[in-house]
């Protein structure tokens, strides 16, 4: 017994022994790749295993799934619904997750792994470019960078397909790619183009991010075309310049039939929007605020996300930070320029992204909300790329191999600490949006029990606009049901034309609203109350709206302010009516009956 024993003991070893020399044998940019799409795999097995078909998106992750639900059955010519009459430029976004819902047989959760899948290989593609342009000490930093900004943000925040986060990475992915093409790397001149596109297209504010970052990467790859002394560099450029032109062409092409189909047309109407609104933009110096709040000693993007301002707008617009870690990354950029050859392309788009990130934040109409803004992450994420490097080039001239090689276990081991949060934060992270897709599951399997005999189109309303959140949930709900749900004409353009009720008449037309609006549509006559979703009993919310009638008196009678009355409110629905993630604390449908018109 003890010899075998024995025998096994030595075999178990001799297996470990040959495991540890394959894994201190893979080359470290494969190891460094491994780490870097562990977070993004575990994420989309979580979904696919614990998730499944659980997941309700609710306003714009439902527009959103209803863009992808028409790709090739409908024309699909532009992107999400933003405000008024027109919508974002392109509908780049849903042409590409359309793939992954289709795998998934129509599963929300494809929409997720669509995103993982955009935001995986924008980090890839920012490490083999760091690995290409300056060595793997840069791919290392280049992951530890983004590793660092996963767990601020949470990986759930990558599996997001929500507009204004499925463009954070792709924005990095194209700072790299102007920076090859500075260096006068020419495939990456149609990759930027298709990158560009996807970011212009997918949220209106990025025309102003990436457009002039991907004219600069042009332009430097044709300057140092020229300063080639070969004798047919010219010809060089005449491949990447077709196919890129080529590229642009189709990709851009639905918008551009959008427009000739004749107007009211979505570019022209967003357009107009920005040439007569009333809304005046930002300042300058507000942009500097925020594109330098994430130089403070402290920075969010690598420690954890400061709460909003009260009406939700980037806290450095009011509270700007010293940004002291811009003296360090000029200092690192001094030195890097004057040491490696990439160095000054690699500073010089650092600098055009943060130039470019103070103009995009200047030009903003309204209010600057943070939710909007987290692109402004990834110029520091870049800042610190540089001063990793500059770090790097010290420790490499003036240092010893033991310094050399702490420097490098203190590297792997952070990034390994951080791939391990990742892993466990993406294993965990469960059902995205958990409290809206309860209350959202709630309310749909009431309603498809309501209209289940129905014999015709289902006309979706919300009078009083608070509850467009699920409303949109709703009509996604019973379009997957194979039930034919209409919106009014009024809000053609959150939807495509075939779910517009232009004329004829319908079966049932259902009224959602959320609130204190339940308790006013209770009391309507015409109205037959179906599904009712709330997190709170009874008496708190007669209790809040009683105290909210209350301090609507108090602002009527000039005894209280707008402003301190909204303030109440909100906090009073913070910490008495809605504990939950819920944008509100209780939503009904109605059916609309004949007698409600008379």
């Amino acid at each position: 017994r003890r010899t075998g024993r024995t025998t096994i003991a030595r075999s178990v070893d001799a297996e470990d022994d040959r495991l540890r020399s394959w894994v201190l044998g893979l080359p470290a940019d494969r190891l460094l790749l491994v780490a870097a799409m562990l977070p993004f795999v575990v994420s989309a097995m979580a979904l696919v295993v614990g998730v499944g078909a659980s997941y309700v998106p609710v306003s714009d992750h439902a527009l959103s799934e209803m863009l992808v639900r028409d790709v090739g059955r409908h024309p699909v010519l532009s992107g999400l619904y933003s405000r008024e009459n027109w919508s974002h430029p392109g509908p780049i976004l849903y042409y590409i997750l359309a793939p992954f819902y289709w795998v998934t047989g129509g599963s929300s959760i494809g929409l997720s792994l669509g995103a993982l899948a955009i935001n995986g290989g924008s980090v890839v593609g920012m490490g083999l470019i760091a690995r290409r342009r300056a060595g793997t000490a840069a791919m290392a930093a280049t992951f530890l960078g983004t590793a660092l900004l996963m767990r601020t943000l949470g990986a759930e925040f990558f599996g997001d397909f929500w507009n204004c986060f499925i463009t954070v990475m792709p924005f990095g992915l194209l700072i790299f790619l102007a920076w090859s093409m500075l260096d006068g790397d020419r495939w990456a001149l149609p990759v930027g183009v298709f990158v560009a596109t996807f970011l212009a297209q997918t949220h209106v504010g990025f025309v102003i991010l990436a457009l002039p970052l991907l004219a600069l990467g042009a332009g430097g790859l044709v300057l140092s075309t020229r300063r080639n002394d070969a004798p047919d560099r010219w010809r060089s450029l005449v491949r990447p310049g077709v196919v890129s032109a080529a590229l642009g062409s189709v990709l851009w092409l639905p918008p551009l039939v959008d427009i000739a189909n004749g107007p009211p047309g979505n570019l022209s109407n967003a357009i107009k929007y920005f040439r007569t609104t009333d809304e005046a933009p930002r300042s300058v110096s507000e942009g500097l605020r925020v594109m330098s709040g994430q130089f403070g000693i402290r920075p969010e993007w690598a420690t954890k996300v400061e709460p909003y301002s009260f009406l939700g707008e980037s806290r450095y617009i009011y509270s700007p930070v010293v940004p002291w870690l811009l003296v360090l990354v000029a200092a690192s950029a001094a030195f890097v320029c004057r040491r490696k050859g990439t160095g000054r392309s690699l500073v010089l788009m650092a600098a055009a992204s943060f130039g470019v990130g103070v103009l995009a934040v200047a030009r903003t109409v309204g209010l600057a909300f943070q939710y909007r803004l987290l692109w402004t992450y990834i110029p520091a994420v870049v800042g610190f790329l540089i001063v990793a490097l500059a770090a790097w080039e010290l420790i490499s001239s003036r240092g010893g191999p033991n310094v050399r090689r702490g420097a490098v276990a203190v590297a792997s081991t952070a990034l390994l600490v951080l791939t391990g949060v990742n892993v466990v934060t993406a294993a965990t992270a469960g059902v995205p949006n958990p409290d809206e897709t309860a209350a959202m599951s709630s309310l749909s399997s009431q309603v498809l029990e309501f209209v289940d005999d129905s014999d015709g189109p289902v006309l979706v309303v919300d009078p009083f606009s608070g509850a467009a959140w699920y409303a949109r949930g709703i009509v996604l709900q019973l379009d997957r049901n194979g039930i034919d749900a209409v919106v009014l004409p009024e809000n053609s353009w959150e939807v495509s034309e075939h779910r517009v009720q232009r004329k004829g008449p319908v079966a049932v037309e259902l009224v959602v609203v959320s609130d204190e609006a339940v308790t006013t549509m209770l009391n309507a006559p015409g109205h037959t109350l179906i599904a009712e979703w709330s997190v709170v009993s009874e008496e708190r919310i007669d209790a809040y709206e009683k105290g909210r009638a209350g301090r609507r008196a108090e602002v009527e009678a000039g005894r209280m302010s707008e402003f301190a009355a909204v303030m109440v409110d909100r906090e009073q629905s913070k910490r008495i009516v809605t504990p939950g993630g819920a944008i509100a604390y209780r939503v009904a449908v109605f059916e609309k009956t004949a007698s409600a018109d008379k």
